[in-house]
This record gives C-alpha cells, sequence and structure tokens, in this order.
C-alpha cells in the first residue's frame, strides 16, 4: 500500500508509479489513491491510502489519523486496525532519519506515499517548527485539492505550536476558500508576530488581494505599497497591485507602475503580461497607436492567446484597420465560440465595414 512499489498480480514485475489522486466517489478530503502500471504488461492498480493525521500527536495511529483506545498492553488502531507496536514497520519507517525532509521527498518521487508522510509525521511528532514539512504536507494536500484539510492541519499545527510562518500559508488557505475575512485576520496575525519576517511582503501583498476583494480599495492600496517597499525586486508584488490598480480603471498609475517594472520582470511570460496589461490600458485611452505597438511587441515575444489576439483586434479597430481587426477578433472566436467579448466586438467591426461599404 505505496509502502513500497506495488507488483504486478499477473507478471510479478514491481510496477511503476504513475500518479496520485483523490479517491474517487469519497469527498470528504481524507483517502486518496496512487496509480501504479505494470512496465510490462500495462496493467494498472489504484493502491487507495488513508490520508493519515493532519497534526500528528502521540496518541494518533500514523498510518490513518484516528486516536488510540484507552492504554492497554499493545493497543491496535480501532480504524485501521494496526496494531500500535508495529505500525512504524508496516509504514515502511526501521529508524528515525537523519534528514526527514530529504527522507520523504525521495519516497514521494518514487510513489511510496504512505511511507513519505509516515516520515513527515513522524518528524513532526517530535518538533512542530519544521516549517519544510509542514510546506510539503501544504504542497501534497494541494496537488490533491484536499483545501479544507490543509485549512484544518495547518489551523492544528498553529493552536499546537506551530511557527509563525504558518499563518502565512493557513492564511493563503484560507483565500482558496474564499474566506477573505478570515485570511486578512491570518495575515495579520503573521505580522503581528514577525513584523520584518521572511514572509512580511507576501503577507501584505496576499492581505491585499483579500481587503480588495472585500471592498477597502484605499487598505489594499496601502498594503500592496507596502509589500512592494519590503521587497521592491519581488514582480509577483507588482504584478498583484498592477492588476488591482486596473480592476480600479487607475490607467495613469498602472502605466507607471508597468515603466518601472519592464526591469523586475525576467520570465518572457512576465514581460508578455506586462506589454499585454499596456496595451489593454492604452486602448482604453484610445490611444490605438501605442495600443498596437505594445501588442504587437508581445506578439513578437511569443504571446497567442486568445487575450492577445483580443487586445490585438482592439488596437487595430482604433487606427482604422479594420479588416484586420476583424480578422483578430475572429481567432477569439475560434478559440473560444461563446466569448461574449469577441461576439460584441465582431459585430461592431461588422457593421462599421458595413457602413462604410453603404457610404460608398
Amino acid at each position: 500500500m505505496s509502502v513500497q512499489p506495488l507488483r504486478c498480480r499477473d507478471c510479478d514485475r514491481e510496477c511503476v508509479f504513475e500518479r496520485m489522486t483523490p479517491f474517487p466517489g469519497k469527498g470528504d478530503e481524507t483517502t486518496y489513491g496512487v496509480s501504479w502500471r505494470c512496465p510490462q504488461c500495462s496493467r494498472e492498480s489504484l493502491d487507495v491510502c488513508p490520508l493519515g493525521p493532519l497534526v500528528p500527536t502521540d496518541e494518533m495511529c500514523l498510518n490513518c489519523g484516528e486516536t488510540y483506545p484507552p492504554a492497554t498492553e499493545k493497543p491496535s488502531c480501532a480504524a485501521c486496525g494496526l496494531p500500535r507496536h508495529t505500525v512504524l514497520f508496516a509504514l515502511g519507517i526501521s529508524s528515525i532519519s537523519a534528514d526527514p525532509i530529504k527522507a520523504a521527498s525521495d519516497a514521494f518521487s518514487k510513489g511510496l506515499m504512505r511511507h513519505g508522510l509516515a516520515i513527515l509525521n513522524l518528524a513532526l511528532r517530535r518538533n512542530r517548527g519544521l516549517v519544510e514539512a509542514w510546506s510539503i504536507k501544504c504542497s501534497l494536500l494541494d496537488s490533491l485539492g484536499f483545501i479544507k484539510a490543509k485549512a484544518t492541519m495547518l489551523e492544528g499545527a498553529l493552536a499546537a505550536g506551530g511557527p509563525p510562518a504558518l499563518w502565512v500559508s493557513y492564511a493563503y488557505a484560507l483565500q482558496q476558500l474564499e474566506r477573505h475575512a478570515d485570511a486578512v485576520a491570518a495575515y495579520r496575525r503573521y505580522l503581528e508576530q514577525a513584523p520584518t519576517g521572511a514572509w512580511a511582503g507576501v503577507a501584505c501583498c496576499n492581505q491585499a488581494n483579500s481587503v480588495a476583494r472585500l471592498g477597502d480599495s484605499a487598505t489594499a492600496e496601502q498594503l500592496y505599497q507596502q509589500a512592494i517597499a519590503l521587497e521592491p525586486n519581488r514582480f509577483s508584488h507588482v504584478s498583484n497591485y498592477l492588476r488591482f490598480l486596473i480592476d480600479m480603471h487607475k490607467w495613469p498609475e498602472a502605466l507607471a507602475v508597468i515603466d518601472t517594472t519592464f526591469d523586475k520582470a525576467t520570465a518572457e511570460a512576465d514581460l508578455i503580461g506586462l506589454l499585454e496589461h499596456r496595451a489593454l490600458i492604452l486602448t482604453e485611452q484610445n490611444n490605438g497607436v501605442e495600443a498596437l505597438e505594445s501588442i504587437d511587441a508581445a506578439v513578437a515575444r511569443g504571446a497567442d492567446s486568445l487575450r492577445t489576439h483580443y487586445l490585438r483586434g482592439r488596437a487595430l479597430a482604433l487606427v482604422g484597420r479594420w479588416g484586420e481587426a476583424r480578422e483578430e477578433i475572429l481567432r477569439v472566436l475560434t478559440l473560444d465560440p461563446s466569448n461574449a467579448a469577441g461576439k460584441s466586438a465582431l459585430e461592431m467591426i461588422d457593421s462599421v465595414l458595413l457602413w462604410g461599404q453603404f457610404s460608398l
């Protein structure tokens, strides 16, 4: 059961790990499946596994997370049946790892999920301060889509004395659950405990996202600016602030941010995003010439998305190149036939072209 690789029942060959998925039909974020494939006959097998303890304690079964019954000589778990004194052996642990992070990561890479989780849980049972162990568990829960379980785990970890950095992870989980008021409170708890901590900039920026969702744009803008002041070279802070300004239709302010941000964007996708943002703002300002320059620069860097073609269509229309604008909008509708903005743009362009023919 994902403590060691499965063997094919037909070929007796060691199977190859394929993927980990939520167990179909459960929906309770307590069970997942590990898929294995035989390299000889391609037979697929699904290993169904319990998630195990979210916040492990000495009184919890490391396999399934249930609390052991009142002390007896050799108690067994009432849920999974594993005897307490043999659970480590059943999970493939023969000794305490000196580097549980590496040991767990190695296990996960091989598909040995229960084994890897047991390593992390054993380490966290001994030391609540292992931030990286909590982080790996968060990533695993994210990959399964178990966001409620992740929030429950982090809330329990903090209540059990976990490190302040977990407030940031907990707050982000609350944002994923659309619990924005609670997320704001959690980010503030982190900033109270670590105002200049390693995650202070992230806490300010992410808190701003939730504050904006709650309708307090003035406070959100202050928090974005605070995040950028704390970490001026972190592109994600500027990117979030820029999206906020665009949503608020603060076009001059957004352009100013873009023009001072190009040197912070090192990834090609980030540069394309800035150019597309610039094209959008300029079209909103009816500046077709510069908008077209920006979107063409994005295209030259490889931009080819629905948004790219829509913005280029708008820019071309602004400079009177209606036929080319129509071609771009048709590309939008090829990518997304139900796109409302594309349909509206096409109707407008066709009406202009028809009017032009009629006037001649």
